[in-house]
């Protein structure tokens, strides 16, 4: 018995662990980041970028979390095709919506940020915009995470799941290490982007097991 309940402790305490290696490995990416660029119009140009589809990501994964989990569960337990269905029509529209989300934001890069930072001067608003452009894409790849993690939660496949921002975060920091000499802090904006692309890779795979 003794066997069986440390069995079912290694899962939580290996997620704590992830969990915890995540924030170290964002905390020295961060670290980084204020070591090669410190406080100039450069980190201004980046932070302001980067806050937009994170806030824009962090409400869709709310919303997915508190609306739809419980929703699926409870279908899920009547009839499992129609709760497969559910999942397949849910995910388009949160696709679509997340698509033109993205695509908005590449569009009215520049007017989002004379709104939202009327003190940028010329140089950081067009800095800020082109990492906005490259980091928009973030709210497509991050929904599209949320969806297969908020599935894969209500199937008790969270083992896996939990490497996601971990993996996330150390994308972020090699691209840091690697190309931020040569691509200045545009490398930093395309880990962000390629590690969105990792993070939703790895809850594709916890949705779909390898065997």
């Amino acid at each position: 018995m003794r066997k069986s309940i440390l069995k079912g402790k290694n899962p939580i305490l290996l997620m704590v662990l992830l969990t915890v290696f995540g924030k170290i490995i964002i905390y020295l990416a961060e670290l980084l980041i204020a070591i090669k660029f410190g406080a100039s119009h450069i980190t201004d140009a980046f932070v302001m970028a980067r806050s937009i589809p994170l806030r824009i990501g962090s409400i869709a994964s709310w919303a997915l979390y508190s609306a739809f989990v419980p929703f699926y569960l409870m279908i899920l337990k009547e009839d499992k095709e129609k709760a497969r269905v559910l999942s397949l029509r849910f995910s388009k529209n949160v696709l679509l919506i997340s698509f033109i989300a993205s695509l908005l934001l590449v569009l009215g890069a520049n007017i989002i940020l004379k709104i939202l930072a009327p003190g940028f001067d010329y140089t950081t608003l067009i800095l800020s915009s082109k990492l906005l452009r490259i980091m928009s894409w973030t709210v497509l790849l991050g929904s599209a995470a949320a969806v297969f993690q908020s599935i894969n939660a209500s199937r008790g496949r969270q083992l896996i799941a939990s490497m996601a921002q971990p993996l996330n975060n150390l994308v972020v920091l090699l691209s840091i290490l690697i190309l931020a000499y040569y691509l200045g802090i545009y490398a930093v904006a395309l880990g962000v982007l390629v590690g969105s692309l990792s993070k939703l890779l790895v809850q594709f795979i916890s949705y779909h097991p390898l065997k």
